[in-house]
C-alpha cells in the first residue's frame, strides 16, 4: 500500500475532510490530494505528513478529539 493510500484512508476512516487534514498537516489541500493519487512529494513535505501520521497513531486519535 502506498503512502497516499494510507493518509486517505486514515482519513475517510477518521471521518477527517481533505482541507481540514492538510492544514493540521501544515500543506495546501492540493499538495495532500497530490500526495493522496501517488505523485512525488519534497522531502520537507514527506517529513511533515509522517509526523501527522505518528502523531495521530501515538495519540489513538487525530487533534483535537478524546
Amino acid at each position: 500500500m502506498r503512502l497516499g493510500e494510507v493518509i486517505r484512508r486514515w482519513r475517510k476512516m477518521s471521518d477527517v475532510g481533505i482541507r481540514e487534514a492538510a492544514r493540521e498537516i501544515g500543506v495546501s489541500h492540493g499538495t495532500l490530494s497530490r500526495i493522496e493519487r501517488g505523485e512525488a512529494m519534497e522531502g520537507e513535505t514527506l517529513a511533515k505528513v509522517l509526523g501527522w501520521l505518528m502523531s495521530a497513531e501515538a495519540n489513538g486519535t487525530r487533534k483535537g478529539q478524546k
